[in-house]
C-alpha cells in the first residue's frame, strides 16, 4: 500500500502565495487611492507655492492647495453676480480671435457644462444597450439628448473601456427604445468597469437579468 508523501515544501509555498495575494489584493487599492491623492494635492499644492514664497519668503506645505482652493471660490463668486457674467462675456467674445485657443476653451468649457448640476442632462445615468452587437450587453452612460422638433429622441451613450477607461471607449448615438433604463448606481458600474467584470455588485446583476427581452413566441 502506497502512502502519499506530504511535502512541507510545496504546502508552504502555497500557502505564502495565497497569503502574498491576499495581502496584494489588500494594499494595492489603498496604495493606489493614497497615491493618486497625494499627486494631486502636490500638484495644486505647487500651482501658488511661487507666490507665497515671494510673499512669506519660503514655501509652505498646503498653503498653496488652500489658496487654490479659496482662488477658484471667489472666480465662481464673482461669475455667479451681474458684474462677474459681463466681465466674463467680454472676455469671451475676444477669443474667436484666437484660432487654436478658441477650439480647445470651447471644447473644454462645452464638456464641463455639460456635467454641471445647472445643466439639463448634467447627471450621467448608466443604461444597459447591445453592444457591439445584438445579443451582447454593455454598460454605458447616457451623456446627453437629442431631440428633434417632432419630439423624437436619441440618446448619446458613452461605452468606456474595460478595465480602464480612462484608455477610451465607444461613442454610440442610439433611439431610446435601444436603450434599457436601469437603477444602477454609477459607482456601481464603474466597479463592474474598473475590475473587467470580476466585482459585479448584486444590484448591476440585477438590472442585466431584468433587461432580458422575451424572444417572440414566448
Amino acid at each position: 500500500m502506497k502512502h502519499k508523501i506530504r511535502r512541507p515544501f510545496g504546502w508552504v509555498s502555497k500557502q505564502l502565495g495565497a497569503k502574498l495575494g491576499i495581502g496584494i489584493i489588500t494594499i494595492v487599492p489603498f496604495a493606489a487611492t493614497v497615491w493618486i491623492l497625494y499627486e494631486i494635492f502636490t500638484r495644486i499644492d505647487g500651482l501658488l507655492q511661487p507666490v507665497i514664497k515671494a510673499i512669506w519668503g519660503s514655501t509652505i506645505p498646503g498653503a498653496g492647495f488652500a489658496a487654490t482652493l479659496v482662488l477658484i471660490l471667489l472666480i465662481g463668486f464673482i461669475a455667479s453676480n451681474v458684474v462677474g457674467k459681463r466681465l466674463i462675456h467680454y472676455a469671451e467674445s475676444a477669443i474667436p480671435g484666437m484660432p487654436l485657443f478658441h477650439q480647445i476653451y470651447s471644447g473644454i468649457k462645452q464638456i464641463l457644462e455639460s456635467f454641471s448640476p445647472a445643466a439639463g442632462t448634467g447627471s450621467m445615468r448608466a443604461v444597459i444597450i447591445e453592444f457591439p452587437r445584438k445579443g451582447m450587453k454593455a454598460i454605458g452612460f447616457v451623456t446627453n439628448e437629442l431631440c428633434d422638433e417632432s419630439g423624437k429622441k436619441l440618446f448619446c451613450v458613452f461605452i468606456p473601456n474595460a478595465p480602464n477607461p480612462t484608455s477610451g471607449g465607444f461613442m454610440e448615438i442610439v433611439e431610446e427604445s435601444e436603450i434599457v433604463r436601469t437603477s444602477i448606481s454609477i459607482e456601481n458600474a464603474f466597479k463592474t468597469i474598473f475590475s473587467a467584470g470580476k466585482v459585479v455588485p448584486q444590484e448591476v446583476v440585477n438590472c442585466l437579468f431584468a433587461s432580458e427581452k422575451p424572444k417572440a413566441g414566448e
